[in-house]
């Protein structure tokens, strides 16, 4: 079975927690906190279709030995052609291979004839990593987000934009 880019429904909350464990060094570098238990759980229940979760997919790069990748965005959010992407996270034995480029390359498709035009995201600012992963996509600076609170810790994001 080849590989699969899909929507993660809450059928594949146990993949999807097992992918937030194994990718721990997240949570802590944004909470100070572990995963909790129930953490897949509780993400696929807030995209229950209400006025406030409609916009929030969960995508995910299926392996046939599990997940290897998932990225949480919002399509049209802040604003109409604008997809928000909240969280790109990759298994740590598949980082550094391109697949995080090529998930966003393959959902730039789906965007594009859903009427996105512009990407946003926000990255820590203490995340150099992650503000290169994110330049060589292309992204550039469009500024500093004020500060804010995550579990235990405080976190200067900037925010990120590129055309679609």
């Amino acid at each position: 079975m080849p590989d699969i880019l899909r929507p993660i429904t809450l059928a594949d909350a146990p993949a999807l927690q097992a992918l937030y464990e194994a990718c721990g060094d997240f949570s802590i570098q944004m909470s100070g906190e572990g995963v909790p238990s129930d953490a897949a759980l509780q993400d696929l229940r807030r995209t229950d279709g209400t006025a406030e979760t409609a916009l929030t997919h969960y995508f995910g790069w299926f392996a046939p030995d599990g997940l290897l990748a998932m990225m949480e965005y919002r399509l049209h959010s802040p604003a109409p052609g604008v997809c928000f992407i909240g969280v790109l996270q990759v298994a740590p034995l598949q980082r550094n291979q391109g697949l995080g480029a090529r998930m966003l390359a393959m959902l730039e498709v789906q965007w594009r004839q859903q009427g996105i035009n512009e990407l946003r995201l926000a990255v820590l600012a203490e995340s150099p990593a992650a503000q290169r992963f994110w330049q060589r996509q292309g992204f550039v600076k469009h500024g500093t987000l004020p500060q804010v609170r995550f579990g235990l810790k405080k976190h200067v994001r900037y925010e990120l934009r590129r055309p679609l």
